[in-house]
């Protein structure tokens, strides 16, 4: 019986790294073309975002809608671990929130939020992504929970 290696190559584990990279900057850009050539077709985003549509073109409008509602959202990779066709990514996000309280005027409140994100990568497109953002985190930084 043969056995096959199928522990990547670095030049392929530099590839998902850098592929997954990608899906970060239009976050901090707003060019959002860069999905249509890293998102499947039915790439799923799980979980969806409240009021976010399935597939890349819901993901597209979400992260357009963040850029306009959240000024200088930006989104830093601090470590991104790659095991066959998945790939980790450990990342902070930082920007100000503008808060328009009824008959206030417009203050602004910087803040940063801490995210897992886990991409699975099929024929080179990102097919699935699982995220999970540390609202608690985000809550205590902004004062609005004791503990920070």
């Amino acid at each position: 019986m043969d056995t096959y290696d199928v522990t990547p190559t670095i030049s392929t584990t530099q590839a998902y790294e850098e592929l997954v990279r990608q899906f970060y900057v239009p976050f901090n850009t707003g060019d959002v073309s860069i999905y249509d050539r890293i998102l499947a077709p039915d790439w799923i985003d799980d979980p969806i975002s409240p009021g976010q549509q399935p597939g890349p073109d819901g993901f597209k409008a979400k992260i357009i809608e963040f850029r306009q509602t959240i000024p200088g959202y930006h989104v830093t990779n601090d470590e991104i671990l790659v095991a066959g066709n998945e790939v980790a990514v450990h990342s902070t996000v930082r920007s100000t929130l503008r808060n328009t309280a009824s008959g206030a005027s417009q203050t602004d409140r910087p803040f940063e939020m801490r995210t897992c994100d886990f991409h699975h990568i099929e024929h080179w497109k990102i097919v699935y992504t699982w995220h999970l953002e540390d609202f608690y985190g985000l809550f205590q930084y902004l004062g609005a929970l004791p503990g920070h």
